[in-house]
């Protein structure tokens, strides 16, 4: 039994030391690191600063704001200097090209205006005519394309050596008439160069005779609306005062004065329709009375015929006498003013 225990001890102390020479081998093979140990770390807390130290970094701060400030400030300024140096610079270009541009305006405007073509278009063609006239036909066509040239020596040259191929009287045409046709170019080339000036004094001209005209036109349409009042005035009573009745001498008033005032204002395109559409409504009007005085006419003439057949019917037993009217009933008349009314509003006033 102790033998057995003996064994059983060796046993484990063998296995105890295989155990180690196995480590020991792989230790040798392998080598293994432990895993660092963590480190405490300490944070320290901040140092609190003073006032004046927080006050001291703010105006820090501030001072470089205002210093990149004005930096930019003169960077923006400089820019805008230099914006209006440009665009002055391009400003007095444009005005200069301007001037050039309305010249060139103002000179083709004036050349291609009636009168001045008239003045000196016509001259210069009469003179032509008169060269090529006193050349005759066989020196028509020379003389024209040299009076064509552009004006300068050249063409003078061309012109002398025409001249040396005519006789004596066809050189004097031809001098006079060149001496014509080169006074007409020249007062032409004068009066173009002074074209604004030209063509302001045409505008006065023009706007002077547009008045004129428009006075003129007035003048003719007050005595014709004079004319047409003492006609409507036979035939319709609006427009016949009558000396016993005030309150229709007012309508004819204000007839007449309405219809004035039409005429002498300056009416908007509303107001012409306005009155085109009344105008017409009128003449309706017209043509109902003339239809409604004919029709009393009518019935008076038929009670007077039976007041003349029947004695007792106007109260005394005689026959009534025939009154004579001797004042123009407005019915009779009333055609005539409505028709010329009528063609009026169909004709339209007269021009000036």
């Amino acid at each position: 039994m102790t033998g057995a225990r003996s064994l059983d001890g060796l046993k484990g102390r063998a296995l105890s030391l295989a155990h180690s020479k196995a480590w020991e081998h792989c230790s040798k093979d392998a080598k293994v690191t432990a895993p660092p140990a963590p480190t405490k770390t300490d944070k320290q807390p901040a140092e609190k600063k003073t006032k004046e130290q927080n006050f001291a970094e703010l105006n820090k701060h501030f001072d470089d704001f205002r210093a990149k400030s004005e930096t930019r400030i003169k960077e923006l300024e400089a820019a805008i200097e230099s914006s209006k140096k440009s665009w002055s610079d391009e400003k007095g270009g444009l005005e200069s090209q301007l001037k050039q541009y309305q010249e060139i305006v103002q000179r083709v405007s004036l050349e291609n205006d009636p009168r001045f073509k008239a003045a000196f278009d016509s001259r210069i063609h009469s003179a032509l005519a008169d060269a090529k006239e006193s050349v005759g036909s066989s020196k028509a066509a020379a003389v024209e394309a040299a009076f064509n040239m552009a004006e300068g020596e050249s063409r003078d040259a061309r012109i002398k050596e025409i001249a040396g191929e005519l006789d004596e009287f066809e050189r004097m045409g031809l001098r006079n008439a060149y001496d014509n046709f080169k006074r007409a170019q020249r007062e032409r080339k004068a009066e173009l160069a002074k074209a604004p000036e030209n063509l302001t004094n045409l505008q006065k001209l023009d706007q002077k005779r547009a008045e004129e005209a428009q006075a003129a036109r007035k003048d003719e349409i007050g005595k014709l609306f004079n004319t047409e009042v003492a006609q409507f005035a036979q035939g319709i009573p609006d427009f016949a005062p009558d000396v016993k009745d005030e309150a229709h001498n007012k309508i004819v008033a204000d007839t007449i004065g309405r219809a004035k005032q039409w005429l002498d204002g300056d009416l908007s395109n509303l107001d012409t329709v306005r009155l085109a559409l009344w105008a017409s409504k009128g003449i309706n009007a017209v043509d109902r009375e003339k239809a409604l005085t004919e029709q009393i006419a009518k019935l008076q003439k038929q009670v007077s015929d039976l007041t003349a057949a029947h004695p007792r019917a106007n109260g005394s037993g005689k026959p009534r006498e025939a009154v004579e009217n001797k004042r123009e009933r407005p019915g009779q008349v009333a055609s005539s003013v409505a028709d010329k009314y009528r063609q009026a509003m169909e004709q339209g006033l007269p021009e000036s």
